[in-house]
């Protein structure tokens, strides 16, 4: 499994708890630095490295799952960053992203009241222009062969540590994906 974007390597201690082969991956030299240092205290070993998919594509790295959580937003070129992730995956293999629709709904609730009304993430921190409507990868993943397998909304629900993600039918602001080939 490959976790792209691990941040400080959550989900890829969830999965190596649940028996995956875990390769973790992220820009962020510290928040590896940080994951490598959670893993080696809960005796996990997770393959963490600084870099990019371009550099796992170079490589000619396969994965049969690959999962990219709330990253292809933030991406300069959303269609390089999907290249990249496709070619890294294995025949009969699986993507997961979860990201952000593009309209006016999500501009509301994203930027407007998450960052600049009620400051649950730096402002800033989004793009609307990055923000990618589903249709846009699954037509784009067509190229590659790759379908649609399920498309789900997700809705934040506030907790006491931080927020849970419920699933909805509605993907006008957060939705997550798996395609297959």
């Amino acid at each position: 499994v490959l976790d792209l974007g691990c941040g400080g390597g959550i989900l890829s201690e969830s999965l190596a708890e649940k028996g995956a082969i875990v390769t973790a991956y992220d820009t962020s030299k510290s928040l590896i630095e940080v994951a490598k240092k959670r893993a080696t205290v809960k005796n996990f070993k997770i393959n963490y490295q600084v870099g990019e998919i371009s550099s796992l594509k170079k490589k000619r790295n396969k994965f049969d799952i690959i999962i990219s959580l709330e990253v292809i937003e933030h991406v300069a070129d959303y269609k390089i960053f999907l290249e990249g992730i496709f070619s890294c995956l294995n025949k009969n293999g699986i993507v997961i992203i979860s990201t952000i629709n593009r309209n006016f709904f999500s501009y509301i609730s994203t930027i407007l009241l998450a960052e600049k009304i009620l400051n649950l993430v730096p402002s800033g921190t989004h793009d609307w222009n990055k923000y990618i409507k589903p249709e846009e990868i699954v037509e784009y993943a067509k190229k590659y062969n790759i379908r649609l397998d399920k498309k789900s909304g997700l809705f934040p629900v506030p907790s006491a540590r931080n927020f849970n993600w419920i699933r909805t039918g509605s993907t006008c602001t957060n939705y997550i994906l798996s395609l297959v080939n």
